[in-house]
């Protein structure tokens, strides 16, 4: 189990690095932004983030209490 978790880190390390990299570059080559409209585009995405993280709980929260019948397709009550 452990071995499965560590190796699933690492890819995942491994891909959002390259990720991260990819996006640097398509930003600066394809979409033409200087370093103040990539840092521009990072803060707007970390705003995004913020906002999400503080949505989420309460749309989950919401949706839970609005199951009150059984889920469909589920036999077990």
């Amino acid at each position: 189990m452990l071995r499965a978790l560590a190796t699933q880190a690492a890819i995942w390390n491994a891909t959002s690095g390259a990720k991260e990299a990819l996006f640097i570059l398509y930003g600066l080559r394809v979409l033409g932004l200087d370093a103040a409209g990539l840092g521009a585009l990072f803060v707007v995405g970390g705003f995004g983030a913020l906002i999400g993280s503080a949505v989420t709980p309460r749309t989950y929260g919401a949706a839970r209490r609005a199951r009150t019948g059984p889920r469909s397709g589920s036999s077990a009550h």
